[in-house]
């Protein structure tokens, strides 16, 4: 079975299972594809208030979590002010 592959412009996303009303989680969320390929997560947010008939939304760009052999460290090579 093929590995579905999201198209520009489009996106998807899922009722949130930790959801829980009144909590700290978004109602729903996933990812999207901007016009140019760019994929960014989402997430939508039922608001507190009544006069409110929507939902609230944000993007961000997917979190990369970097391994050890990708981040710099400080060597004595550098140089140092002090």
């Amino acid at each position: 079975m093929a590995e579905f592959e999201q198209k520009n412009g489009t996106g998807t996303i899922w009722k949130n299972d930790k959801y829980q009303e009144g909590g700290k989680q978004p109602y729903a969320k996933g990812k999207i594809k901007d016009l140019n390929g760019k994929e960014f997560e989402v997430a939508l947010w039922i608001p507190k208030s009544e006069k409110v008939k929507g939902f609230n939304f944000t993007m961000q760009e997917p979190y990369i979590k970097k391994s050890l052999t990708e981040t710099e460290t400080p060597t004595e090579k550098d140089d140092q002010p002090f």
